[in-house]
């Protein structure tokens, strides 16, 4: 393969770097929202201890704190 072959190759994978990056920014916001931890698991489509991990990681080695909890809505 040439290298304009694998430029594609190249490009896609900085996406995907910077889509996850957002993400990981994503889940600790929301953590720091308030949100529960199974509850941004089940959002991601990830354990439980995975997104406390990607939060501990994006957060400077230290788990989110909420500001509040979020209530559900009841009808």
């Amino acid at each position: 393969m040439s290298d304009n072959e694998l430029q594609p190759l190249h490009e896609s994978s900085k996406l995907i770097a910077a889509e996850t990056e957002k993400r990981n920014a994503l889940i600790v916001s929301a953590r720091i929202a308030g949100w529960p931890w199974p509850t941004i698991a089940e959002a991601t489509g990830l354990s439980l201890s995975g997104v406390q991990k990607i939060a501990r990681l994006a957060n400077g080695g230290k788990l989110p704190v909420p500001r509040t909890q979020v209530k559900p809505k009841f009808n």
